[in-house]
């Protein structure tokens, strides 16, 4: 199946009649770093696809966020240690508190996965969904725009 995304479509994962456009990915996203970059971008497709599947009717949630829950988590480890690998090869003096905040990002994920796996009713897995998905969506965009910025930053600099 084909999803065509609208680029001002919106999914409402904030509740309270607030909507924002989650994983949309821009070019202020971009920290300059191309394999960063593209595994970034990979994780933001992946949960973009997540966040559409939950506008869709009559979908089997089990399999699907099953699927891109599997997904999501080699996206994150894969990317996690590249970055922790460059980290320390370029000598970032805030590689320890990067990775406790990856290392946190980790534990929240498998709080949520767990979870997800307990529930019994498509409805119940469909609010996790959106929770988790929000989780998601504020930590990538705070990770992206700071903390992997930051980072981004430290490389161009030293390179200079």
């Amino acid at each position: 199946m084909q999803i065509e995304w609208q680029k001002d479509q919106e999914i409402n994962l904030y509740g309270s009649g607030t909507r924002k456009t989650p994983f949309l990915w821009t070019s202020g996203l971009y920290t300059g770093y191309d394999a960063i970059d593209r595994q970034h971008q990979e994780i933001y497709e992946a949960l973009m696809g997540v966040s559409l599947l939950l506008e869709m009717p009559d979908v089997n949630f089990r399999y699907w966020l099953g699927m891109v829950g599997r997904k999501m988590e080699d996206y994150v480890i894969t990317h996690f240690r590249d970055e922790e690998q460059l980290m320390a090869f370029v000598g970032y003096p805030d590689m320890q508190a990067h990775k406790i905040q990856h290392l946190n990002f980790i534990e929240a994920f498998k709080k949520h996965q767990t979870h997800m796996a307990q529930l019994t009713t498509d409805a119940e897995r469909i609010e996790e969904s959106k929770s988790l998905l929000k989780f998601l969506n504020d930590w990538f965009d705070m990770e992206v725009m700071s903390h992997d910025k930051d980072f981004a930053d430290f490389i161009k600099n030293k390179s200079r």
